[in-house]
């Protein structure tokens, strides 16, 4: 999905909001090369942003990206972010959203749809709870710590966030467990 929002279109501006190792821009790294997308990366994990831009710059694309360390929890104000990161054309998370309490994640949402220019793109993943058990994933992770939330609780949160409901697109990922929201953002 981002590498096709990336093709789409020239010198975009992207976000990844909590990057951690940056996993998918090394399968997009051509994409991101001839569309020249200036990409930022956010993540508080030091180790994390160290071990992105060791394979970002073995992908010969660290050129186009910039890591920064800043907490996302902070990206709740419009002119801050303004004045950190200025308009977006693509804004993604995958993963951090199901960490976050609702009436944080309504906050934030909302100043991220604020920031992308018209026509541009947030694209939101969660974790369905009604398609998997989690006891399996207890074996492996402190599965607790993901909050456990259902296809209409996306769709509430989106609306309290004022994200109009002809923005949204939804697709889910081939197991259906991860539901992929992409919100464009219409000119007001």
């Amino acid at each position: 999905m981002l590498g096709d929002e990336i093709q789409k279109r020239q010198l975009p501006f992207v976000m990844n909001i909590g990057c951690g190792s940056c996993r998918e821009l090394m399968g997009i790294a051509p994409e991101i090369t001839e569309s020249e997308a200036r990409i930022i990366c956010i993540d508080n994990d030091n180790d994390a942003l160290a071990y992105a831009q060791d394979r970002l710059d073995y992908a010969g694309i660290l050129p186009q990206v910039v890591l920064r360390k800043y907490n996302a929890l902070r990206m709740f104000d419009d002119e801050t972010n303004m004045v950190e990161f200025g308009k977006q054309d693509v804004i993604y998370s995958v993963g951090l959203f199901d960490y976050l309490p609702d009436d944080f994640l309504v906050k934030l949402l909302k100043a991220l749809y604020n920031l992308l220019n018209p026509g541009g793109k947030l694209i939101a993943a969660f974790k369905d709870a009604s398609r998997y058990r989690s006891q399996d994933y207890h074996w492996m992770a402190d599965w607790d710590g993901f909050l456990q939330r259902e296809g209409n609780n996306f769709k509430r949160i989106l609306s309290e966030a004022t994200i109009p409901s002809m923005a949204l697109e939804e697709k889910r990922e081939e197991s259906g467990v991860i539901v992929f929201y992409t919100i464009t953002k219409y000119a007001s």
